[in-house]
């Protein structure tokens, strides 16, 4: 075996086990659904422009039909309620380039047990 393929070989088969975290960058699908909580941002990062920038925000609890809260931090600033719902997405249309927009998911209630995250960025140029 060529030992320069070991490393890739081995990163293939711990992403292939599901051993990663994804901080996703699209709408989350059935089988990711069905394996648990999952909040995802479409575009990401927002491609540059002169106008505000536009993505969607989608989360789903996995099929369990949990409500949950999904939270809005800027720059790491106070969490604002942004959504709740089990499985929804919300386009929005007021990204700036700069800033680091955190979309934060828990249980509905507790704040206390994150769930899942998405940090949306907006490219300059």
């Amino acid at each position: 075996m060529n030992l320069r393929l070991l490393p890739s070989l081995l990163l293939a088969a711990v992403l292939f086990a599901g051993g990663c975290k994804k901080d996703a960058a699209e709408s989350p699908t059935q089988a990711e659904a069905a394996a648990g909580p999952v909040i995802t941002a479409t575009p990401n990062p927002v491609p540059a422009g002169t106008d505000p920038g536009v993505t969607t925000i989608a989360w789903d609890t996995g099929g369990d039909g949990a409500i949950v809260d999904v939270y809005l931090s800027i720059d790491g600033g106070a969490e604002k309620l942004f959504a709740t719902h089990s499985k929804d997405s919300k386009k929005i249309d007021w990204i700036g380039p700069g800033p680091v927009y955190e979309f934060r998911m828990y249980p509905t209630g507790d704040r206390t047990k994150l769930l899942g995250s998405v940090k949306v960025t907006r490219n300059r140029k």
